[in-house]
C-alpha cells in the first residue's frame, strides 16, 4: 500500500468526486432501507404473533362454560329395550362418587399437590418455570405435554380440552388465569379459591380402570372412603394420574410405584410428611391389598349383557362425532350424566338368542372341534423380596387342548407349577375358560335398522367389556360375498340376469407376481361341472363363475358396490377378484345390515341399537329415529337375489336353514374359508335378517359338518329365526315382487333365446332383462354317425344325421390340460370343429362300404392310411350313433352327483319356486332350420363364436385367494388374490 501524502490526496480528491458521493449515496440509502425493512418485519412478525394469540383467545370457549359449582353426586343412566322397560342401570356412583372437602383424606389431598403441581398455593393459574420448561420442551423436542397446573387440568377436563397442540395449551393458560382470578373475587381469597379448584380437581380427576375422582378411586382399589386412605395408598392413587393405563397399580404395580416412590419424596422435600412417615409408608406392601380387593371387585362385578356394551359404544362414538367430544367426555357423560338411552333390543328376541347361545347341543360336537381356551392371571409377591409380579399364561402355551372340566385342574396345576417360584405366594388369581369354537350372531329388523337382538359369544359372559364379536371381531365371509361383490352388482347393471350361462371350467388369468397364466380358483367340490346358469351357480356356490363375474365387472366396481353396502373395513388394497371369494375380513354386524338391504328392496337402513338419548333434564340428545336410508340395489334386482338365494336353502348348500314348524318364505347363502376356518349364514325372512358366525378365536379348521344340513351356523340360524318367529307371533309372509317380472323360456346352457336342439328352461326376468338374442352357445352341424366327420356328397343318406352341441372355447388347455368336463360329450365333435370331410366314402364305394374291419372308436380321421381299405368295404346300414346319446342330449347337464336334486333337465324342471305369482310363458322362437351343407371337396374348420364370458386381463395381485364351502387341498400352484 502506498500511503505517501501525494497519493493521500489523490485519494481524497477521488472520495469528493461527483461519482464516489453518488455511490456513496446509494449505499447509504440501500443499508437505511434494509434496516428499515428489518424493523419493520421485525415488527411485523410481533404483530402478527400478537394477532394469531389474540385470535387463539377469542376463539376459546367463554369462561362461563366453566361449572363453577360442584356436581355434588352423580346421576345414574338408565338404559331401556323397544317397549320403554329397563333393562339395565349404569351406576355412576361405581364410576364416579363425589366426596365433600372434608371427608377427603390430608394425604391425598397433599400427594396430588406434590406429584402435579408443586406450586399450586404460590402461582395464580399458570407457573412460569413449568411454562419455561414446555416452551423449551416444545420448541427443542417437539413435545407438547406438561407445565398443567392442576387449575389448567380443571379447565381441560371441564372444556374438552384433551388434545396437546400449541393452540390448546395457550387457550388453557389464558382461562386458568381468568378462572382464578373469577373465583378470587367470587369467593373473597386466594385461599378459598384454590381450596374450590382442588376440591374439583380431586372429584373429577381419571384414576384408571373407569374410575374418576379420589373417592370412586379409594373404593376400587382400598375398598374404604377416600377419608380412610393411608399416606401409602394416598401416594398410590395419585401416581396413576400421569397416565392411568400405564400406571394402573392393578395391571403395572411396578410403573406403579415409581412414581408413588417419587410422590413420596416430594412430600418428604417439601415438608408435607417426615423422613419416618416416608420410611413406613415406603415399606408398606400396599400392591398385595390393592390385588385381594380387585379379585373381590370382580367377583362381585355386575356382568352387563353383550348387547348393553354395543350400545355404550355405538353411543360414545355417536357423542364424539356429533357432539364433537372427546372420548373421555362421552364415557363420562354416559356414565354419570344421568341419561335415558332408548334402544331397540326385543327382550323376546333377546332371550331366544341368549338361550340358544347356551345350548351346547347346537354347535359342533365333533370331538377334534370343541375345546376350551383356558386363560390363568396371577399376581404374586416373593417372601424374600416382596416383589409383586403379574404373570399369565394359557392352554395354547400348555400344548394340549382341553375337551372336558376334568381337565382344567391339570391345566392350573401346571400352570402354577410353571409360573410359581419356591419363594412366591400368590396374592390374588383370576381363572378364564372359553369354548372353542366361538359363535356370533346379530337379527335386524331390516325394515328400520333395528338390532333387536345380539349374541357375542357363545357361553357365559364372565367379565365386562369383554370381546363382542357381534361387532369387533373381523372374519372372512367366505361364499357369503358371492353375493355382494360379484351378482349384486352384475344384476344391478344389467350385465347378467338369473338365466345366463357361464363355462365353470378352468379359468386361466395372469399372475404377473410369477409372470405366467395360472389356473384360479378351484371349485370347493373338486372339478368343474361345465356350463351352468346364475341360478345354479349361487345355489351351489360354485366358484368359478363366481369369480367370472366379477371379472367381467371389475374388483373396482364391485369395491364400490361393497363401500355403499356399509362395509366400513374393506381396503381399498383388497379390490382384487379374490374379494367375490370372500377374502376381506367383515363384522357379523355389518354383513347383517347388508343382506338386509338386499331384504329389504336394496334400501340399507344404519343398523342402530338406540333409537333416542336423553338428558336429565329430557331433553332429546341423539335422534337417531332422523337418520336417512341409502338405495344401494334396484328394487329389481334386489328381488332377483333373494330369488336366486332360496334356492340356496331348498336346493343347495345350506337346507340346515330351512324353517321345519311354520311356514315363512326365506332366503340366504352359506360361506366358508379355506379349510373351513370360518362358517358363515346369513338369510332373511319378509320381516327379519340375521347372521350367524362359527369359528375358532385363533382361526383354525372344522373337520366336520362344514356342507349339508348339519351346518351349525344354518342350524343355529334356524333354530333362533323360527322361535323369534313364533313367539313374536310374526305373520305368513312372501317378500313381496315388484311388477313387471315374468317367467320365459330360455335355453339352459346359455340363457338365451333356445335354438332348435337347445336344451330349455323356464326362468323369472325382471322387466326389460328378458334376452332378445338367440343362443351363442350351441350349433347345428351334420356327421356321419359312423365314421364321426362331416359328411361328403358320397356318404349314405341314412348314416347323415343333423346335430346341435356345445362350441366350447378351449384355450386353456394350454394351461391346465384336458380337464375333465361333465358336459364334453355334448360338444361339437373335434372333427366338425376342424371341417374334416369324410375320406370313407367317395365316388368308387359309394354305397358299398364294409366297415367290418376299422375300429371307428379309436378312429383318428387324419389317419389316412385307412383309406387302402376303400376297395374292400361294404355298405353297411346303422342306425344309431355310436357317440351321442339322444335321451342325453335332449337333457344334457343329467345327475350332477353332488347330491342334490337337479333342475337342469329342459323344461321337465319346471319354473323356480315363484310362490306369489303364475309363470307366464312367451311362444319359444322357432329360427329357420339351417339347411343341410354342400360337399366340402377339403377341410375347413367352422368359425368359433366368441366365448360367452370374455376374461380381461387382471392387474397384478397377490397369489392365494380363500376357497369356499368345503375344506379342500390348496391347488399346486398359487392363485390370485390374498385373504
Amino acid at each position: 500500500m502506498n500511503y505517501s501524502q501525494n497519493n493521500n490526496k489523490k485519494r481524497m480528491r477521488r472520495h469528493r468526486s461527483p461519482g464516489k458521493k453518488l455511490k456513496n449515496k446509494v449505499a447509504y440509502i440501500i443499508f437505511r432501507v434494509v434496516v428499515s425493512a428489518m424493523l419493520i418485519g421485525t415488527f411485523a412478525v410481533g404483530g402478527i404473533g400478537i394477532g394469531a394469540y389474540l385470535s387463539i383467545i377469542q376463539g376459546a370457549p367463554p369462561l362461563s362454560v366453566l361449572s363453577v359449582d360442584l356436581l355434588e353426586g352423580s346421576s345414574d343412566t338408565f338404559i331401556f329395550d323397544r317397549y320403554g322397560n329397563e333393562i339395565a342401570r349404569l351406576d355412576g356412583g361405581t364410576n364416579r362418587i363425589f366426596a365433600a372437602w372434608e371427608d377427603i383424606s390430608p394425604y391425598l389431598k397433599m400427594a396430588f399437590v406434590a406429584i402435579e403441581d408443586e406450586r399450586f398455593f404460590e402461582h395464580n393459574g399458570v407457573s412460569a418455570p413449568d411454562l419455561v420448561r414446555a416452551v423449551y420442551m416444545t420448541i427443542v423436542h417437539d413435545n407438547t405435554q406438561g407445565a398443567s397446573t392442576i387449575t389448567q387440568q380443571v379447565v381441560k377436563m371441564d372444556l374438552g380440552l384433551m388434545r396437546n397442540t400449541i393452540e390448546t395449551k395457550l387457550q388453557e393458560q389464558y382461562l386458568a388465569i381468568q378462572y382464578e382470578a373469577y373465583l378470587v373475587e367470587m369467593l373473597g381469597s386466594v385461599e378459598a379459591a384454590k381450596q374450590r379448584i382442588l376440591h374439583r380437581y380431586l372429584n373429577m380427576v381419571p384414576l384408571g380402570h373407569g374410575q374418576y375422582g379420589v373417592e370412586a378411586a379409594s373404593w376400587r382399589y382400598f375398598n374404604k372412603p377416600a377419608s380412610e386412605i393411608t399416606l401409602s395408598e394416598a401416594a398410590v392413587i395419585a401416581a396413576i394420574t400421569s397416565n392411568p393405563t400405564q400406571r394402573s397399580p392393578i395391571r403395572f404395580p411396578d410403573w406403579n410405584r415409581e412414581r408413588a416412590v417419587d410422590t413420596l419424596r416430594n412430600m418428604e422435600r417439601l415438608g408435607m410428611i417426615t423422613e419416618a412417615e416416608f420410611r413406613i409408608a415406603y415399606n408398606d406392601d400396599v400392591y398385595e391389598r390393592i390385588q385381594r380387593v380387585s379379585a373381590q371387585y370382580h367377583a362381585d362385578e355386575v356382568i352387563w349383557h353383550n348387547f348393553i356394551d354395543a350400545v355404550v359404544d355405538q353411543l360414545t362414538t355417536d357423542l364424539m362425532e356429533r357432539h364433537d367430544m372427546t372420548r373421555h367426555e362421552a364415557q363420562t357423560t354416559i356414565f354419570h350424566a344421568g341419561l335415558e338411552i332408548h334402544t331397540t333390543m326385543d327382550p323376546t328376541a333377546q332371550r331366544i338368542l341368549d338361550d340358544a347361545f347356551m345350548n351346547e347341543a347346537l354347535f359342533p360336537t365333533n370331538p377334534q372341534d370343541f375345546e376350551y381356551f383356558l386363560e390363568y392371571r396371577v399376581t404374586v409377591r416373593n417372601q424374600l423380596t416382596n416383589q409383586i409380579r403379574h404373570l399369565a399364561t394359557d392352554s395354547d402355551a400348555w400344548g394340549r387342548r382341553v375337551t372336558n372340566r376334568e381337565m382344567f385342574d391339570e391345566f392350573l396345576q401346571w400352570a402354577e407349577s410353571s409360573l410359581l417360584g419356591m419363594d412366591d405366594v400368590v396374592v390374588a388369581d383370576v381363572f378364564h375358560f372359553t369354548p372353542q369354537p366361538q359363535s356370533a350372531m346379530t337379527v335386524i329388523d331390516h325394515n328400520n335398522g333395528h338390532v333387536i337382538a345380539m349374541a357375542g359369544q357363545r357361553g357365559e359372559k364372565q367379565t365386562n367389556r369383554s370381546t363382542n364379536r357381534a361387532v369387533e371381531s373381523e372374519r372372512q365371509p367366505g361364499s357369503v360375498f358371492k353375493i355382494f361383490a360379484g351378482y349384486a352388482p352384475a344384476l344391478d347393471m344389467g350385465v347378467i340376469t338369473a338365466a345366463t350361462g357361464f363355462d365353470d371350467s378352468p379359468n386361466v388369468i395372469m399372475d404377473y407376481s410369477l409372470g405366467r397364466q395360472i389356473v384360479w380358483p378351484r371349485n370347493w367340490h373338486g372339478g368343474y361341472r361345465g356350463f351352468n346358469h346364475v341360478r345354479r351357480a349361487v345355489e351351489m356356490s360354485y366358484n368359478v363363475i363366481a369369480a367370472k363375474v366379477i371379472q367381467t365387472i371389475g374388483p373396482d366396481v364391485a369395491y364400490n358396490y361393497l363401500l355403499n353396502f356399509g362395509f366400513t373395513t374393506i381396503r381399498p388394497e383388497e379390490a382384487v377378484p379374490a374379494m367375490v371369494l370372500g377374502s376381506p375380513s367383515v363384522t357379523n354386524l355389518e354383513l347383517t345390515a347388508a343382506m338386509g338391504a338386499i331384504a329389504n328392496g336394496g334400501i340399507l337402513h344404519p343398523p342402530i341399537l338406540y333409537t333416542r338419548v336423553y338428558d336429565r333434564n329430557g331433553d332429546i340428545l341423539i335422534d337417531n329415529t332422523a337418520l336417512s336410508p341409502t338405495q344401494v340395489l334396484n328394487r329389481n334386482s334386489a328381488y332377483t337375489l333373494i330369488d336366486l338365494m332360496r334356492g340356496v336353502i331348498t336346493r343347495g348348500t345350506g337346507p340346515g336353514a330351512r324353517f321345519r314348524e311354520i311356514q315363512m318364505d326365506n332366503a340366504g347363502k352359506t360361506g366358508t374359508t379355506q379349510v373351513g376356518r370360518d362358517l358363515y349364514y346369513t338369510g332373511s325372512t319378509p320381516h327379519l335378517t340375521a347372521s350367524v358366525w362359527v369359528g375358532h378365536d385363533q382361526p383354525k379348521p372344522l373337520t366336520g359338518h362344514v356342507t349339508g344340513s348339519n351346518r351349525p351356523d344354518t342350524i343355529i340360524w334356524r333354530y333362533v329365526m323360527e322361535q323369534i318367529h313364533i313367539e313374536l307371533g310374526l305373520e305368513h309372509r312372501i317378500f313381496e315382487r315388484p311388477p313387471g317380472f315374468s317367467t320365459h323360456t330360455v335355453c339352459a346352457t346359455s340363457g338365451a333365446l333356445p335354438l332348435p336342439g337347445c336344451p330349455t328352461r323356464q326362468e323369472l326376468f325382471a322387466p326389460g332383462a328378458v334376452p332378445n338374442l338367440p343362443c351363442h352357445v350351441h350349433v347345428q352341424y351334420q356327421i356321419n354317425i359312423v365314421t364321426g366327420m362331416m359328411p361328403s356328397p358320397w356318404c349314405p343318406p341314412d348314416q347323415i344325421r343333423t346335430r346341435s352341441g356345445i362350441l366350447r372355447d378351449r384355450s386353456w388347455m394350454e394351461v391346465a390340460g384336458d380337464v375333465g368336463l361333465p358336459d364334453s360329450h355334448l360338444e361339437v365333435p373335434r372333427a366338425v370343429r376342424e371341417g374334416i370331410i369324410c375320406n370313407v366314402h367317395n365316388q368308387f364305394n359309394a354305397g358299398r362300404a364294409d366297415y367290418s374291419h376299422i375300429d371307428f372308436e379309436n378312429f383318428d380321421p387324419e389317419d389316412f392310411e385307412l383309406l387302402d381299405l376303400l376297395n374292400e368295404l361294404q355298405q353297411q346300414n346303422v342306425d344309431e350313433d355310436p357317440y351321442i346319446d339322444d335321451a342325453q342330449y335332449q337333457y344334457p347337464f343329467g345327475p350332477t352327483g353332488d347330491g342334490a336334486p337337479d333342475t337342469d333337465n329342459g323344461e321337465a324342471a319346471g319354473p323356480p319356486f315363484i310362490p306369489d305369482a303364475t309363470p307366464t310363458p312367451t311362444p319359444t322362437p322357432v329360427p329357420t332350420p339351417t339347411p343341410t351343407p354342400t360337399p366340402m371337396p377339403e377341410r375347413t374348420p367352422i368359425a368359433l363364436p366368441p366365448d360367452p364370458t370374455p376374461q380381461p386381463t387382471l392387474p397384478p395381485t397377490d397369489p392365494v385367494p380363500p376357497q369356499d364351502e368345503a375344506a379342500v387341498p390348496p391347488p399346486t400352484e398359487p392363485v390370485i388374490g390374498a385373504p
